[in-house]
């Protein structure tokens, strides 16, 4: 249960510029989960990773467009993600999507309509991406707040295809020069999460919150300061650790 919420994103705003302190530890007021992964997670790209410890790291510092955020501790309440809102054509071939204002990416770069396409175009010209929207074949922006997604058919389904964790919105500053034919570039905190990379070596990964989370000022967490992930490639150490 616990690492289908952690797949699920960060305890799902304002930016304030703030830095990550370290918590008490008292629920709701920070702290640091320490969680034990099986392998190194390798390249920390949403769309390329395919183990589950990859998977599991990505989906805290990138988003899907579409989602459907709870607050902490069983909070009943919904908040759409970056979409605000996904709607289709009567023949479902057309999928327009109103997006969140005022977001950033962890790296300070705007999220807008520009920002989706050149995610669009890098799932377009990738095998990944492709084999996730096999019928979308044109995206485009009529005003910065708008998206709208041309299928080769109806899909009535294409806004949970849209939501998948390996279409997490990546910052297109770190896209290569032509945009969806190239994987990340050097750095990870290019994402728009509850959580950024602070620090990695070869035995462990640190996340903080990311205090510029648009979430965290519509009460939507995260609970915690800090997600530490340990590479612990042994069940038997993975046991002693969690009983210790």
């Amino acid at each position: 249960m616990v690492a289908l919420a952690l797949l699920a994103g960060g305890c799902s705003g304002d930016d304030d510029g703030a830095q990550a302190t370290a918590g008490t530890g008292v629920p709701g007021e920070g702290g640091t989960l320490v969680w034990a992964l099986d392998r190194d997670p390798g390249e920390l790209d949403p769309l390329l990773t395919r183990s589950s410890a990859g998977q599991i790291v990505c989906r805290q510092i990138y988003e899907p467009l579409v989602e459907q955020v709870a607050g902490p501790f069983d909070d009943a309440s919904r908040t759409p993600g970056l979409a605000l809102s996904a709607r289709p054509s009567r023949d479902r071939t057309i999928w327009r999507l109103r997006l969140r204002p005022g977001v950033r990416f962890q790296d300070g770069t705007p999220f807008n309509a520009s920002a989706v396409l050149a995610n669009a175009e890098r799932w377009r010209s990738t095998v990944p991406g492709l084999s996730l929207l096999p019928q979308l074949f044109e995206v485009d922006a009529p005003r910065p707040d708008l998206v709208r997604f041309f299928l080769t058919g109806p899909d009535p389904r294409f806004d949970r295809r849209l939501g998948s964790p390996r279409l997490g919105i990546v910052s297109p500053r770190v896209l290569g020069p032509r945009g969806g034919e190239a994987a990340l570039a050097s750095g990870v905190n290019t994402g728009t999460g509850a959580f950024e990379l602070r620090e990695r070596d070869r035995s462990r990964l640190l996340l903080a919150r990311n205090t510029s989370w648009w979430g965290s000022g519509r009460d939507l967490g995260p609970a915690l300061d800090q997600v530490e992930f340990q590479i612990v490639p042994d069940g038997a150490d993975r046991v002693e650790l969690l009983r210790a």
